[in-house]
């Protein structure tokens, strides 16, 4: 090894010790800034199953949430408010053992350590879900909840589950979205577009993080949807939603994780991004920059809309959604034999 590869590569080490000392730097800078709302402090006990979420101005969605996790087998909810202006807190304290905690950091910069300091506090040695406030996560297809889907993961040794987010619209676009603080993601006819342009590539070649194990490496990664047709957004559709923490896996926010034994199976994830308050919520990153490359994506969303001041979701193939049977035999609802036969023997 020549004297200049010796010090590229002591470089590249130096510069990786740096970002993982800064990062638990980030953690518990989080930890001394988070301030106890309401609900129960202590962490969840083993076997429970936790879902972990960070909020801002997400009082469209904050009941619905609550309520489908609950429905969908959730033990225990853990939510940390990054500085809401609007009725998201008082909404989430009226939920009955909701935990909730507040920190002010700026969300751009401890985006990762916020769900890593609720992932390590609250739960330390569990079934984890990391979402976003706009989503709804459903059970893989053929099962009732969520928490189903646990004793297949644990009978075969997987500790991470990949879910893809399905862009729900209403296909006369978004006026007739009801914004009032109420979660309105479960009311009315909802509609997604399973066959909407995406690009996908295999997970192993795609590579989601580092020493990560494939029950099934031809197991999608997907980008696109509705956004790309609507808005050229090449976005990510894919990320970890279910993770089993006390183990040496770790996550970079929720689109990677490392050292996982992946599942061979996929649940969908309804996301809730294209609403009456998208044009609000667009100003509003553009004017915090609290997200990504100036929040180049929320930009992307302004220059969208019409000279009307709407966005007119006109998707051809779009199917109401009803459940996770609406997206059967397409990216977003894979199951694979060794699942089948496991839940047929049950």
């Amino acid at each position: 090894m020549t004297a200049s590869n010796r010090v590229s590569r002591w470089s590249a080490v130096s510069e990786k010790l740096y970002r993982r000392l800064a990062h638990r730097k980030f953690v518990r800078e989080v930890d001394r800034s988070a301030i106890h709302v309401s609900g129960p402090q202590e962490p969840s006990k083993p076997g429970d199953l936790v879902m972990v979420c960070v909020m801002f101005n997400a009082e469209l969605y904050v009941r619905d949430l609550i309520e489908h996790h609950l429905a969908m087998g959730v033990d225990r909810i853990v939510l940390l408010d990054n500085g809401s202006t609007d009725q998201t807190v008082p909404l989430a304290r009226a939920c009955d053992g909701v935990t909730i905690f507040s920190s002010e950091l700026p969300f751009i910069k401890y985006t990762v350590a916020f769900r890593h300091w609720l992932e390590r506090r609250f739960a330390p040695a569990n079934w984890v879900m990391s979402i976003d406030s706009d989503e709804l996560v459903d059970p893989p297809i053929g099962l009732p909840d969520i928490k189903s889907v646990l004793p297949y993961l644990d009978a075969n040794g997987y500790t991470a589950m990949v879910g893809h987010m399905l862009d729900m619209f209403r296909p006369a676009g978004n006026r007739d979205i009801d914004s009032g603080t109420e979660g309105r993601m479960q009311s009315g006819e909802w509609f997604c577009a399973p066959n909407a342009t995406v690009v996908s590539q295999p997970i192993a070649q795609f590579r989601p993080g580092l020493f990560n194990r494939f029950a099934d490496p031809d197991l999608e990664f997907i980008l696109g949807g509705v956004r790309m047709d609507l808005l050229g957004q090449d976005v990510l559709l894919s990320k970890f939603p279910l993770i089993r923490t006390g183990n040496r896996l770790s996550t970079w926010g929720v689109h990677k994780v490392n050292r996982a034994v992946v599942a061979d199976i996929t649940c969908p994830i309804r996301h809730y991004i294209l609403n009456a308050q998208l044009r609000e919520k667009a100003e509003l990153a553009i004017a915090r920059g609290s997200h990504f490359n100036n929040s180049i994506r929320y930009r992307q969303i302004l220059d969208a809309f019409g000279p009307d001041g709407e966005l007119a979701v006109d998707a051809a193939d779009y199917v109401q959604y009803t459940g996770p049977d609406s997206v059967a035999g397409t990216p977003f609802g894979r199951v694979s034999g060794p699942f089948l036969r496991f839940f047929d023997s049950g």
